[in-house]
């Protein structure tokens, strides 16, 4: 059976065990483990737990099949984050980061959550991960698009139009989704122990 941590209590979490999965759900918040205890169902009991703690300093050790992090982008040090899942992996895990790109942290919209909520935004770039995740240890990764730019691409125009103009371009964009994707951009990292 494959087991799995989340970075954060939320309905991934919950969804996973569903599917039959083994699950620990980490939150540094309480109140966020509370509500995805509150929203998890009878089915997953046995399956899914939660620990409160940072997820820079997880004691695990050789206990997962995979790490899922969706918020190193509010880590105060994102390497020790890496080497604390790294530590939990078991040898051929992986470790999956669904994290934002270079310019996120500028955002206007981010910048006042920042100062009303006291909360770090941080670029999380791939490159900024593969090198952290290169000096701890990790063999291989890859990078794949973030689902929003995908929906761009394949829906942001009418059928009809995306065939008559700027085909060229989508189809550039395309082939660098698929090829030679951006280590600057928003993206969802595989990396392999």
């Amino acid at each position: 059976m494959a087991s799995f941590a989340f970075s954060h209590a939320n309905y991934s979490t919950a969804g996973t065990a569903r599917r039959g999965y083994d699950v620990v759900g980490q939150d540094i918040a309480s109140s966020m483990i509370d509500l995805a205890r509150e929203r998890a169902s009878a089915e997953v009991e046995g399956r899914l737990s939660f620990i409160c703690g940072d997820f820079e300093s997880g004691g695990f050790v050789d206990e997962f099949d995979a790490v899922i992090f969706d918020c190193l982008h509010h880590a105060e040090d994102e390497r020790a984050a890496i080497a604390s899942a790294y530590r939990a992996l078991k040898p051929g895990g992986v470790l999956i980061a669904h994290e934002p790109g270079e310019g996120h942290s500028t955002a206007p919209g981010l910048i006042e959550a920042m100062r009303l909520y006291g909360v770090a935004e941080r670029d999380m770039p791939p490159h900024l991960i593969w090198r952290h995740a290169q000096e701890i240890g990790f063999r291989s990764f890859r990078v794949f698009p973030m689902l929003q730019e995908l929906l761009e691409v394949f829906y942001h125009q009418p059928p009809l139009k995306t065939l008559r103009k700027g085909w060229r371009h989508r189809a550039k964009r395309i082939w660098k989704m698929a090829f030679a994707p951006s280590d600057r951009a928003s993206a969802i990292m595989v990396l392999m122990k």
